[in-house]
């Protein structure tokens, strides 16, 4: 099995097939949802990470290099024209974006409640002796509280979510944070980019940040689904402040069936936002990087190039 390993590795990393013909390849040998306990280290943008086979996250870096390379390239794309950028990653995991961002910012601030997954993330921070990233162990909302937080019930460890004890006898309950107050608290002057992906809890993070996406204007990579909005929410425009664009981020584009042709598009979203993931940008950013010479790759993302 471990030779076949190294091949269907080897099959995962060639991205110009497309991702789903890869990803059922390689599930038929391998099925991540039936993965047993078996570490192993393997190189990710120039640093050591360490995983397990029995976490679906590792399990898509072994095989594919990243989990959900085209946001990294996103974030690595939109950031290229900051200086020092400062990033964070709310519902940070076991690392994959947190280790990715390392690479490329001044200051990655990762938030992460769960202490389980949080281990892993610390981990990986500690075998690459990263000094540029802070971990906070608290999630992010619009108070200050002790809630019900419902673990994942598979290897995908990044489908826990915060729920109501009452429906649930499995819950945990973990310390949540109103994020103006606990920015303001740990001195983060500063956010570039905010990467947000914590299972319908978005919405209450938001609200809990408006001060600060009002002072720092981030540019903003989240989820939004339907346990992520309220009852007969069309968007989240007013969740940000003035003069925000909103685009849904599209990956896996099919070219002639089995290919792909790139590795994501932006599409700029209506008045009702459709589920998936979508980036907002503030509209003197989009300026800016239209104005350079030569044309940054964000602008052309935004132009849908």
């Amino acid at each position: 099995m471990k030779y076949m390993k190294k091949i269907l590795s080897a099959l995962g990393h060639q991205e110009w097939l497309r991702f789903g013909l890869r990803d059922r390849i390689i599930r038929f040998f391998h099925n991540p949802l039936s993965s047993q306990d078996e570490s192993f280290e393997v190189t990710f943008f120039g640093k050591r990470y360490p995983g397990n086979f029995n976490t679906y996250i590792d399990w898509s870096v072994y095989y594919y290099g990243a989990y959900s390379k085209e946001e990294l390239l996103c974030m690595q794309e939109f950031l290229e024209p900051k200086i020092d950028p400062i990033v964070v990653d709310v519902g940070a995991n076991v690392g994959n974006h947190t280790l990715f961002a390392s690479t490329i910012a001044n200051r990655v601030h990762s938030f992460e409640p769960f202490a389980p997954v949080r281990e892993k993330l610390e981990e990986k921070i500690k075998v690459n002796c990263l000094t540029n990233v802070t971990v906070h162990k608290v999630g992010l909302g619009d108070a200050r509280n002790t809630l019900s937080f419902l673990p994942p019930s598979t290897n995908n460890t990044g489908t826990g979510s915060f729920c109501d004890a009452k429906e649930n006898e499995e819950f945990i309950e973990l310390e949540v944070h109103a994020a103006d107050e606990y920015f303001e608290s740990v001195s983060i002057s500063k956010i570039d980019y905010l990467k947000m992906d914590i299972e319908g809890f978005e919405v209450h993070a938001l609200k809990g940040m408006k001060n600060t996406l009002c002072k720092h204007r981030p540019i903003c990579f989240l989820e939004w689904t339907q346990n992520t909005r309220e009852k007969d929410m069309l968007n989240g425009v007013d969740l940000f402040p003035k003069d925000y664009l909103f685009y849904r981020f599209i990956t896996n584009n099919p070219f002639m069936v089995f290919f792909k042709c790139k590795a994501y598009r932006l599409a700029l979203l209506g008045e009702k936002w459709t589920d998936g993931n979508l980036l907002a940008i503030p509209k003197e950013y989009a300026e800016q990087v239209d104005a350079l010479n030569p044309l940054a790759a964000a602008a052309r993302r935004l132009k849908g190039e």
